[in-house]
């Protein structure tokens, strides 16, 4: 069982002032009886006294009370018929993390910068709950960080955990990377999936498989794939591989301090061979959001079948019939009592 509310259960508090209250009107009701006349004569010119039925309603009404409580707190437990099935495309994220995405050509880095487009990306799918969400990084080959879920703190915390560095295999394979995605990740129905290849388009070329050979490979198979371009390519940039921001380390090779410059004519090949969209991250870092609005929103879903967690039905109605049971018993015992023996 789950509570919509549990902070309603604090209410359950003022149970106890009503015993409390209820004693002290006993002690009341003895000492007016007491009054009226002496105790001898009690039983003969007033109405029978009875302590115990009075405490059994007392308990009723409290019982009442903590179901009505129980209520407002809105349990949930068991399947939602009307949560239905929901639908949704998967959004496979191919992020590159080698070594030339630390270059500070945008702000705070190019990685630095890919994590923000994605994130927005997943804070524009809102209620969207069909969408899968995946990662599968890449440097020398990939690796899948999260399979496909709709568990968006999961994505995320994942997204985040991705640096430069963590695979042992240095260099960039975009080629090996788009083929390893569709490989590891066995998705049911490519033609539901949209391929989001995130990188500066530096490909060291030594794999198995050409990047425009693997978009291809990946339209045949139903898929789509859009090559988004982070970086500046009106520059070359040094790449930073440890020190202060102010001092830092730079990334050498054979003496000479590497550069790095995106190549956007490679992401613009991988997008048209991949039967999707080529766009650049803005300074706003905005380019995946209008992505997913103009090219994923609409496209066709499958189901994917219930949300996370599974949509549990309210049952606060149960609660409340319960309370009314306890009222209407509490009130029949009363006129009971009321009634001339």
């Amino acid at each position: 069982m789950r509570l919509a509310a549990p902070h309603m259960l604090l209410l359950l508090a003022v149970l106890p002032a009503f015993w409390l209250l209820h004693r002290r009107a006993e002690r009341v009701r003895a000492r007016r009886r007491a009054a009226l006349v002496d105790a001898p004569l009690a039983g003969l010119v007033l109405p029978p006294d009875r302590p115990a039925e009075r405490r059994v309603q007392l308990a009723l009404g409290t019982a009442a009370l903590a179901a009505i409580i129980l209520a407002l707190a809105q349990p949930q437990w068991g399947a939602d018929p009307r949560g239905g099935l929901v639908r949704g495309r998967d959004i496979v994220v191919v992020l590159d993390v080698s070594a030339s995405m630390l270059a500070r050509d945008v702000e705070p880095d190019r990685l630095g910068r890919a994590k923000a487009a994605v994130r927005s990306l997943v804070d524009a799918l809102g209620g969207e709950a069909g969408h899968r969400l995946a990662l599968v990084t890449f440097a020398g080959r990939p690796e899948v960080r999260c399979p496909p879920t709709r568990d968006r703190a999961l994505f995320l915390d994942r997204l985040e955990s991705a640096v430069v560095g963590d695979l042992p295999q240095r260099g960039s394979a975009i080629g090996a990377a788009l083929a390893g995605a569709v490989a590891m990740l066995a998705l049911p129905d490519p033609a539901f999936a949209d391929f989001l290849l995130i990188s500066d388009g530096e490909d060291q070329g030594i794999q198995a498989i050409e990047p425009v050979d693997a978009a291809r490979l990946l339209a045949a198979a139903g898929a789509r794939l859009h090559a988004v371009l982070v970086g500046d390519p009106q520059r070359a940039s040094p790449i930073p591989i440890a020190g202060e921001p102010d001092r830092p380390v730079l990334l050498e090779y054979r003496g000479r301090t590497v550069e790095s410059r995106p190549r956007p004519g490679l992401m613009t090949a991988l997008a048209e061979a991949g039967g999707g969209r080529h766009l650049a991250l803005g300074a706003d870092g905005g380019g995946l959001v209008r992505l997913h609005a103009e090219a994923i929103a609409d496209a066709p879903q499958r189901e994917l079948g219930a949300p996370v967690g599974g949509e549990r039905a309210p049952r606060f109605q149960l609660a409340l019939a319960a309370a009314l049971g306890l009222l209407a018993l509490a009130a029949l015992r009363g006129r009971a009592e009321a009634s001339p023996q």
